[in-house]
């Protein structure tokens, strides 16, 4: 089986209804996998605001994986703040990844 992260500690998806714009964006939800050392995901959000990503240990096929989501707020959204990175953090907080999300 090939490497669902292509050799990252995470990847993750952002989809949403509307735009292009944010104020104009009427529903964002962001989904993903990241590595099994990850200790915590964040949102990075275009106001300098960070999200804590609720995550959950799966497997795929024999590998271990901790899987993540969130829908962003349609406040924020209405005001015009984006997603504009997934963050991967160790134990200690550290940063282990970023990924860009496009929007924001």
């Amino acid at each position: 089986m090939s490497d669902p992260l292509g050799g990252s500690v995470l990847s993750a998806s952002l989809a949403y209804e509307g735009g292009p714009s944010v104020p104009s964006v009427r529903d964002a939800r962001i989904v993903g996998l990241a590595a099994p050392n990850v200790a915590a995901i964040e949102l990075v959000m275009s106001d300098g605001s960070t999200r804590s990503l609720k995550s959950r240990h799966v497997s795929v096929g024999s590998r271990a994986y901790t899987a993540f989501g969130y829908r962003v707020k349609a406040s924020d959204l209405r005001k015009g703040v984006g997603p504009t990175a997934v963050v991967a953090l160790d134990a200690d907080g550290s940063e282990l990844g970023r990924q860009a999300t496009g929007i924001g």
